[in-house]
């Protein structure tokens, strides 16, 4: 099969989505397919073969993050022109909501539709879900197959795009993310402490903040050292905000791709307190992946991933909680141990060579219910 893969994020920029476009990309091909990526311009990208580029991405915080926003005199009319010289046998979009690529590419595409949903805005925005219906209900109906990665996106993206979900989860590339993936020397700073992983953008709700300040209450308790992986302008703050609390703690940037394996599998505890807005958490997965012990907050998209004290800890979103949790694995060997275990067991079950026939099986049955037939 032909496949266009359409999404306003992707690299430079670092998110899940991001992450997401590049496996599914690099799966399809793996397995026979020719794939291409249409997406927007960034400050620092770099040439890649079969990555196509229109407008320009602008970024507005929305939920305590940042979102990507297309910025260009005619969006619209680059996006049109470019399916006009180009015949795919399946179209795959990206949260197709309007104003991104992805709406666009729906708008004007004439092949078979395949569209993935995987963010979570704030609730507040479902009051506009029966204007948004009633206005795109045309170029929506175009949608052939729905894919929603866990339940909570598709409860949220339901009243914009109702009807019928496949639920097929982000997959985890265990080659890149495994135990033997390597050690990163810049975290050798921590050797002979219990090394704590923090990774993502600095956003605000990610949750960094109750992680530094849990931390701050364990530092006569446990010997520890946190180190941060990702960057973004709150940067600063966070660092000023570890020296004020007396927090060991290395601010390590912004991690290449090739070495976030290695970034992973030098941790011990992985801790993601994240506050909301979270529909699955692929970096759960990725420590999970690596050998890595778990401690996440008790959110509903975190809860899709994590089981209790199985394959991870779920704690609440807040100082105390965090603490507790962070000190009782510290001094639990045997803990640490039995999640590490379950948790690498969960990961082999959504390897991305088994998720992406799930996928490819959403395309075939695009195409079939397009009246196309199958290349």
């Amino acid at each position: 099969m032909r496949v266009l893969l359409v999404s306003d994020a992707y690299y430079p920029y670092p998110s899940g989505v991001t992450e997401y476009v590049y496996n599914v990309a690099k799966y399809l091909k793996g397995i026979g397919h020719e794939v291409e990526i249409l997406t927007l311009h960034y400050d620092g990208e770099e040439y890649e073969d079969n990555v196509y580029r229109v407008g320009y991405c602008k970024f507005f915080s929305l939920n305590g993050t940042n979102v990507t926003l297309p910025w260009g005199a005619n969006i619209s009319g680059e996006v049109k022109e470019f399916l006009e010289h180009k015949k795919y046998d399946v179209i795959h979009l990206n949260g197709p909501f309007f104003p991104n690529l992805s709406h666009f590419a729906l708008q004007y595409a004439n092949a078979p539709i395949v569209a993935s949903f995987l963010s979570v805005t704030s609730r507040f925005t479902h009051i506009f879900s029966p204007f948004y219906k009633m206005l795109f209900s045309k170029i929506n109906k175009k949608i052939d197959i729905k894919i929603g990665i866990s339940s909570v996106a598709i409860d949220f993206i339901k009243p914009f795009f109702p009807g019928d979900y496949r639920f097929i989860p982000v997959g985890i590339d265990r080659k890149r993310f495994n135990p033997k993936a390597g050690f990163y020397k810049p975290m050798k700073k921590g050797e002979g402490s219990i090394k704590i992983l923090f990774m993502g953008r600095l956003d605000k709700r990610k949750g960094l903040d109750i992680l530094l300040k849990a931390l701050s209450k364990l530092n006569n308790k446990i010997d520890y050292h946190l180190f941060v992986g990702g960057s973004s302008a709150n940067r600063k703050y966070y660092e000023e905000m570890a020296d004020r609390l007396n927090v060991k703690a290395t601010f390590l940037g912004f991690i290449p791709a090739e070495d976030m394996g290695k970034v992973y599998s030098s941790a011990d505890i992985y801790c993601s307190p994240a506050k909301g807005g979270e529909t699955y958490g692929i970096v759960l997965v990725e420590a999970m992946s690596s050998g890595v012990p778990v401690i996440a907050s008790d959110i509903p998209g975190y809860a899709t991933v994590v089981k209790n004290g199985y394959n991870g800890v779920l704690a609440e979103a807040n100082v105390e909680s965090f603490a507790s949790a962070i000190e009782r694995l510290a001094n639990n060997k045997e803990e640490r141990i039995r999640l590490k275990m379950n948790g690498l067991k969960h990961a082999e079950k959504i390897d991305w060579n088994n998720v992406i026939l799930e996928i490819e099986k959403a395309y075939k049955d695009a195409i079939k219910i397009h009246g196309g037939k199958l290349c």
